[in-house]
C-alpha cells in the first residue's frame, strides 16, 4: 500500500489507476488483478467495446471503493511493527503482501487481507456484478486494451469530479 510504480504529475489518477489494476507490488500490494484472480477463476478477456458504458460504469465504482478500502488498510498495516519486513519480503519475490503464504503473513496481515478479500467481494456485489466473473473480465481486458482502460479511467475521473 504505497507504490512501486511511478506517477507523472500530469496523468496522476491514470498512472495510479494503471498501477492499482495491473498487479504493481504496492507496500500493501493488495492489487485488484490479484484480488478478483483470488475470488474467482480467471476468465478470458473480451474486446473492450463488448462492455458497455453502464458495466463500466459499475466497475469503476467497485474499483474506487475497494481502492479506497486499500488505501485505509495500508494506513492500519503500517502501525504495526512487522510491517516493513514483511512489504520487504514480499517485493523481493515482486508478490503482493497478500499472496504471501499465510505461515509467511503475521496475524495482523492475514486479518487485514482476509478483511479486503471480503469487503471487495461485498464491493462487487453491491455494484451489480453477481459474480466476480464479469468483474475478472473486465480487470483482465482493460490490462491487454488500452482504449478500455482509458474508458474506466475516464468513469473515475468522473466519479472524482473531474479532479
Amino acid at each position: 500500500i504505497g507504490y512501486r510504480c511511478k506517477f507523472k504529475k500530469f496523468n496522476r489518477v491514470m498512472n495510479r489507476w494503471q498501477c492499482f489494476a495491473s498487479k504493481c507490488v504496492g507496500l500493501m500490494g493488495f492489487s485488484l488483478l490479484t484480488l478478483t484472480m483470488t475470488l474467482l477463476d480467471a476468465p478470458s478477456a473480451r474486446a473492450q467495446d463488448q462492455f458497455s458504458d453502464d458495466q463500466i460504469s459499475r466497475y469503476a465504482m467497485a474499483a474506487e471503493a475497494i481502492e479506497t478500502k486499500r488505501d485505509e488498510l495500508l494506513r492500519r498495516a503500517k502501525n504495526h511493527q512487522g510491517w516493513a519486513s514483511v512489504a520487504r519480503q514480499a517485493e523481493s519475490r515482486n508478490v503482493a503482501v497478500c499472496e504471501l503464504s499465510p505461515n509467511e503473513q503475521p496475524e495482523f496481515l492475514r486479518g487485514l487481507c482476509g478483511e479486503l478479500f471480503n469487503y471487495s467481494e461485498q464491493a462487487i456485489r453491491r455494484n451489480g456484478f453477481p459474480s466476480n466473473r464479469e468483474f475478472n473480465q473486465l480487470t483482465q481486458a482493460q490490462q491487454q486494451n488500452g482504449q478500455l482502460q482509458r474508458r474506466i479511467q475516464e468513469k473515475i475521473v468522473q466519479m472524482r469530479g473531474g479532479r
